[in-house]
């Protein structure tokens, strides 16, 4: 390897780590302010944040990539343009193509690293992710209670505690409502002082309460008496109150706690699947699909020979034959059952078609995320072509115009991508050139940008 060589390389991994980085941490940011309110609030681990974001991060990479690539390229060109130094290398009788090649090779060696990436840790990360995210959403809103409002997150249950000392040790006129038999307020428990707990396994909370009563209404005696006594239209129901110096409530808050999530709800998933399981996936459904629609075939067959028996009688054909436009007697028994047969077609047809609407869409599903594997690794060189001999003519170097331009290119990209996708889910066009739409748009830019580079065009932006 040469020195320019190694020049360029050593100059082109700086900016190309600085911008994946950069570009990590600016879709994070997207992220959490998308999830922040499924974080906020519920007592998560520091850990269990942690490794929520960082299984996150993995599955950033393959949008993080490509615009780190697209954009180190055009940092590194535009540096050596506007530092003068491509024309030193031009008057040394190395040409751009020639001073694009050891880049092109650290990508080719980048993509090859990207495929792997993506077909082997993007899976494991988004189904971590996708199970984490489960637990962390169905997980309830950590015990919280406000002196002065009443609280209900404990089901059947309703608590309003008037004050709060000694850090919350201590609380005063304590309120709770009992609605476990969905009957209304008719147990009620007041006290005038009490304390708060919970078990050591955070499964349970306790209250032991001091001076208080115990109000309750009896509903059901009412019911019993009318249907003793019909007549009986008294509407006062039996009420008790049971006066008490100390008593302890337990309440079940293991529903506050975070719950296992099983990997199989998101194992089949298309994002969750190397390339091999996607191609087997596919040769699933379309095994599956294939009886289907045999089965629909033969339903419709057999259900439609009394349609065609009871439209080919001689009695029936020839009713139209005349000026008369009512139909004569016919055979009531066989004008009903190719009734309820047509009836019965038309419940098939629609059930088979439906389920085989759902299976095309499966189909699409893993087809697209299979081609977005090795169209993932594809872009990064092909945006690295695209962004190299731009930089050369734009000449400006740093952060500023290079992060302007590759914004406004990778957007282009990545618009085209997403309606190429969303085009191949809908059936519009097929999943390959949904998915390689975009590639082969910017390739032939690419190639066009590396000639005009290469012969110093300035026809984008002044020397």
């Amino acid at each position: 390897m040469k020195k320019i060589d190694r020049f360029l390389i050593k100059q082109y991994l700086g900016p190309l780590v600085l911008t994946f980085f950069i570009a990590i941490f600016v879709l994070l940011l997207q992220f959490l302010w998308k999830y922040i309110d499924d974080l906020v609030g519920k007592g998560l681990d520091f850990t269990v944040v942690m490794r929520f974001i960082i299984y996150a991060c993995w599955t950033f990479v393959p949008m993080a990539l490509p615009l780190a690539v697209l954009l180190s390229s055009l940092m590194l060109f535009g540096n050596l343009g506007e530092r003068y130094e491509l024309v030193a290398l031009k008057s040394s009788g190395i040409p751009l193509r020639r001073a694009m090649v050891p880049i092109a090779i650290v990508n080719i060696l980048v993509c090859c690293l990207a495929f792997y990436f993506s077909n082997n840790m993007v899976p494991k990360a988004y189904l971590k992710y996708r199970v984490l995210y489960h637990e962390i959403r169905t997980k309830k809103p950590t015990l919280n209670i406000i002196p002065g409002e009443y609280y209900t997150q404990i089901e059947g249950y309703t608590i309003r505690v008037g004050n709060k000392k000694n850090n919350g040790n201590l609380l005063e006129n304590v309120q709770i409502y009992d609605h476990t038999e969905r009957k209304g307020n008719t147990r009620v428990t007041m006290a005038n002082t009490g304390t708060m707990r919970t078990t050591d396994d955070g499964k349970y909370l306790i209250f032991d309460l001091y001076d208080g009563n115990t109000y309750g209404e009896n509903l059901d005696e009412r019911s019993r008496r009318r249907r003793e006594n019909p007549r009986d239209y008294s509407p006062i129901n039996p009420f008790t109150r049971v006066s008490f110096k100390r008593q302890q409530i337990v309440f079940d808050i293991s529903s506050f706690q975070m719950k296992q999530a099983d990997e199989s709800l998101y194992d089949r998933h298309e994002k969750s699947l190397k390339a091999s399981d996607l191609l087997k996936q596919m040769d699933t459904v379309v095994n599956y699909a294939k009886p289907r629609i045999e089965e629909l075939v033969k339903t419709y067959n057999a259900k439609n020979y009394y349609l065609t028996t009871y439209f080919s009688n001689d009695t029936v054909a020839g009713t139209y034959s005349g000026s008369s436009s009512v139909l004569p007697p016919v055979n009531k028994n066989m004008l009903s059952s190719a009734e309820s047969n047509a009836r019965t077609i038309a419940s098939d047809v629609g059930y088979f078609g439906s389920n085989v609407t759902y299976l095309k869409t499966r189909y699409a599903c893993y087809a697209v995320e299979w081609h977005r594997k090795y169209a993932f690794s594809a872009a990064c060189f092909i945006l690295f072509l695209l962004g190299a001999p731009l930089g050369a003519i734009i000449r400006k170097g740093g952060l500023g115009m290079p992060m302007v331009v590759a914004i406004l290119l990778f957007i282009f990209y990545y618009v085209i991508s997403v309606i190429g996708e969303k085009s191949a889910l809908e059936g519009t066009v097929s999943s390959f050139w949904g998915v390689w739409i975009a590639p082969f748009i910017f390739l032939p830019f690419g190639l066009f940008l590396t000639l005009q580079a290469t012969v110093d065009a300035d026809f984008l932006f002044d020397k």
